[in-house]
């Protein structure tokens, strides 16, 4: 059970370091695109979103890793509680980062000093994409 717990752990840990940089180089294309006011570069760069399949692989690996600490044995309660809270603390915030950065307009991590017009072309380019 170690090594399954270890290995899943690790695969996350790599999963999660690939998406969060990919995320961020996202991120800060959209941040040079409003720094250099080019609204081409940001309509292509706010468009783009993860993939939901990837999004559910990573939420479903996220889950496994955190279920994976279960199969151990504890003879502390206390110790327990440190390790499965811990480890689904990390894996959390981790996810919430993650799928902030995706989000560059309307997270928490969001791009500053984007032109209000620029805001309605988008969302007005995103209604027609959906349509």
């Amino acid at each position: 059970m170690n090594t399954y717990a270890l290995n899943i752990f690790v695969g996350w840990t790599f999963f999660s370091a690939f998406l969060l940089l990919r995320a961020d180089e996202e991120w800060k294309k959209v941040d040079e695109a409003v720094t250099h006011r080019n609204f081409k570069q940001f309509l292509v760069g706010a468009s783009k979103k993860m993939a939901p399949t990837v999004e559910m692989t990573y939420l479903i690996i996220c889950a496994f890793v955190v279920l994976s600490f279960y199969l151990f044995h504890y003879d502390s309660l206390i110790l327990t509680f440190v390790v499965i809270f811990g480890t689904s603390f990390l894996v959390a915030m981790a996810a919430m980062v993650l799928f902030d950065l995706d989000e560059p307009i309307e997270g928490l991590i969001n791009v500053p000093n984007i032109p209000k017009d620029w805001l309605e072309k988008l969302h007005s380019h995103r209604k027609s994409k959906m349509n």
